[in-house]
């Protein structure tokens, strides 16, 4: 019943740091299209925006990749144990 319960545990925080990867790749491709998108504008309003929106997707992935480590560290524990 326990070795269950802990496999359990585990495939819950591995489907976690499998959505949170998936998100962060969604993100960052995402920003690398605003970049795109941004090179040819001549309007410098429009840069700063999608600029904006670029940093803010990347900082949003890089937070998901952090959270995703953490997971991914706390997976090797609870098989250490």
């Amino acid at each position: 019943m326990k070795r269950k319960l802990l496999v359990e545990g585990l495939d819950e925080l591995k489907a976690k740091k499998k959505h949170l990867e998936c998100e962060a790749s969604g993100l960052v491709k995402s920003a690398d299209a605003f970049s795109v998108r941004a090179e040819p504008t001549r309007n410098i309003d429009k840069v700063r925006q999608m600029v904006a929106k670029f940093n803010s997707y990347r900082m949003s992935s890089n937070r998901k990749l952090e959270e995703a480590a953490k997971l991914d560290t706390e997976i090797d524990m609870k098989l250490r144990n």
